[in-house]
């Protein structure tokens, strides 16, 4: 192919070479399906918790399962839509890591609850909008600086 030819082919359709270089671009579009599969799995997590209750489960175990479930959904979801990552190269990896962000983010959720509300006496409206941009931030980073992280780049 022509080096000045300004696509570049990728299979069926053409990208721009502009376009592959413009700084961020990968991000953004990383980004913007993070929030999207943040979506997916907060409604997955609150659909279950609120369904399991209505048939008489403790709102305990409800969070329990819907947390477990969220989980295994936010994986599949990350790994593959998020991150495009295919295959099973580095599945257990991926797997473990996501589990202990995961464990982390309610450590670091809960102990923003405690500041929040326990501390700084916010109503819990409020309390969830802050921890939520806290945690969520955390979460990003930690899945595209960790979790998902190419195994090659750990070495």
């Amino acid at each position: 192919m022509d080096r000045d030819w300004p696509f570049r082919s990728t299979g069926t359709s053409a990208v721009p070479r502009r376009a592959q270089q413009l700084p961020g671009t990968p991000a953004v579009g990383r980004l913007l399906r993070f929030v999207i599969t943040g979506a997916l799995t907060t409604a997955t997590a609150y659909l279950v918790f609120v369904g399991l209750i209505s048939f008489g489960v403790h709102y305990l175990v409800a969070n329990v399962f819907a947390w477990s479930l969220s989980l295994l959904v936010g994986f599949a979801i990350n790994r593959r839509f998020t991150f495009q990552i295919r295959g099973a190269t580095d599945r257990t990896r991926h797997f473990g890591l996501y589990v202990l962000g995961a464990v982390l983010q309610l450590m670091l959720g809960s102990f923003g609850y405690w500041v929040l509300i326990g501390r700084l006496r916010l109503d819990a409206t409020p309390a969830f909008a802050l921890n939520l941009i806290v945690t969520s931030t955390f979460n990003y980073l930690f899945l595209n600086l960790v979790a998902f992280r190419p195994a090659e780049a750990n070495r």
